[in-house]
């Protein structure tokens, strides 16, 4: 690149001096920023890492406004994060230990590729266990929906004793299958 297309961009201590230098202002402005971006509670995190980006891979061009920079790098942050929690799956299948009866989300907003593919074959697998039986299935995708128990016995038309039966049954077949990959390793 020749010297009139060739970018200049501020060091690392120049951007550390513009952190260290912001005043309530400059803070109260970059909050404001933020809230485009995020809710609440995520305002801080997302100035945060903002920073963190600044300081580490992303560069500051010198013709560029800091507050324009920081919206632009909390713009791409945040939408990163939606594209990322819009590929999650967001509920899994697991037995919750002293509760036999109950299923919960485990699903972790920093999930990986891997988890993703782990999870969704978890949930398969799972509903390949339960096949032939469609009461399970449809307990089993009814919890990971987050249906109510009443819900759950509306779906199913089970009573509390069918409902507790189904729960029992799907329980049991788990912890069979979880004992018999324990044994063969």
């Amino acid at each position: 690149m020749d010297s009139q297309t060739e970018k200049s961009y501020r060091s690392i201590d120049e951007v550390k001096a513009r952190f260290v230098s912001a005043t309530a202002a400059d803070i109260a402005r970059l909050k404001k920023i933020a809230r485009i971006y995020v809710d609440g509670g995520e305002v801080e995190e997302l100035i945060s890492l903002s920073q963190q980006s600044l300081l580490s891979d992303r560069k500051w061009p010198v013709d560029v406004d800091f507050f324009a920079l920081m919206a632009m790098t909390m713009k791409s942050i945040a939408s990163t994060e939606r594209r990322k929690s819009a590929l999650r799956q967001h509920l899994s299948v697991v037995p919750q230990h002293g509760d036999a009866a109950d299923l919960f989300d485990i699903a972790d907003a920093r999930d990986t590729p891997e988890d993703l593919a782990s999870k969704k074959s978890e949930y398969e697998a799972t509903m390949e266990i339960f096949r032939t039986d469609d009461l399970a299935t449809t307990f089993i995708d009814a919890k990971v929906l987050g249906y109510s128990k009443q819900e759950i016995m509306d779906l199913c038309g089970v009573d509390l004793t069918g409902y507790e039966t189904i729960a029992r049954r799907v329980r049991r077949k788990l912890e069979q299958r979880d004992q018999r990959e324990a044994i063969n390793g």
